[in-house]
């Protein structure tokens, strides 16, 4: 959710300021068939909707935008699992849990001394210290699952993409480069804009002919975000589409050359 008070407005009625709103302290409440607006931040209450610029993401009930987030919450902990775990193991410099195994039953003293010693001992190897010496017997293992055992990569990848998908933005837009090349990352951009950026420009677009217009003004004024350059493809097919767009009257020469 995005905020706006139209905290001015000129003798005619006509909108002149905008003070945007941290949207966390904004509640929203209904009543007479209108919706009122308590501005937590600017101190204000019960503003009418007229008088708020309210951009939503989706919303399952037309009034108040509903975080991706807090919907997909299973996924991103499984993220955050995933990030703590390299941490993790980073930490460690990929070291896991390690075992001394020995064929004898010590003695109390005997062990917490030799586990002592181990202890001191195995820090320092860690560190690039002197060489590790173990007494009668004593073996070492490890305790682990390799990162390519857990096919980790492969992991932090899926996850990758569920984010991505949540917000329908393409994977390689995100860092995600395994599958793409030119050709499909450029069918990819396309689909990013008519599938994620397209929507929430139509919001803004819808909400503002709402809000910053008169009565008397919107049949004849209109507010169109200008788009085409997110949607340039490459040269071959967007000459193509001017010779096309050109042919038939749409575009002017002037008009293609103010275009690019």
């Amino acid at each position: 959710n995005g905020y706006a008070h139209i905290s001015q407005r000129d003798k005619r009625g006509y909108p002149t300021r905008l003070d945007l709103v941290d949207a966390s302290t904004v509640s929203i409440s209904k009543g007479n068939n209108d919706l009122f607006y308590d501005l937590g931040e600017l101190g204000i209450n019960g503003v009418p909707s007229r008088d708020v610029v309210h951009i939503k993401g989706f919303s399952f009930d037309g009034v108040v935008g509903k975080s991706p987030i807090s919907y997909q919450r299973e996924t991103l902990d499984n993220a955050a699992a995933m990030t703590n775990y390299s941490k993790s193991l980073f930490r460690r410099d990929g070291r896991h849990a390690v075992v001394f195994k020995t064929q004898k039953i010590m003695k109390t003293e005997a062990f917490e001394r030799l586990r002592e010693q181990l202890t001191v001992a195995w820090n320092k190897l860690r560190n690039g210290g002197n060489p590790l010496v173990l007494e009668e017997g004593t073996d070492i293992a490890t305790v682990s699952i390799s990162p390519e055992d857990a096919q980790y990569v492969s992991t932090k990848l899926l996850t990758i993409d569920e984010v991505a998908a949540i917000f329908r933005v393409p994977p390689h837009k995100v860092g995600d480069s395994k599958s793409g090349n030119y050709s499909n990352n450029t069918q990819a951009n396309l689909e990013y804009f008519t599938n994620c950026v397209r929507p929430l420009l139509e919001e803004i677009e819808a909400e503002f002919n709402r809000k910053l217009f008169l009565e008397d003004e919107k049949e004849t004024h209109y507010i169109d975000i200008e788009f085409k350059g997110l949607m340039r493809t490459a040269t071959k097919e967007q000459m193509e589409i001017y010779r096309q767009m050109f042919n038939i009257g749409v575009y002017t020469p002037n008009e293609i050359r103010a275009f690019e």
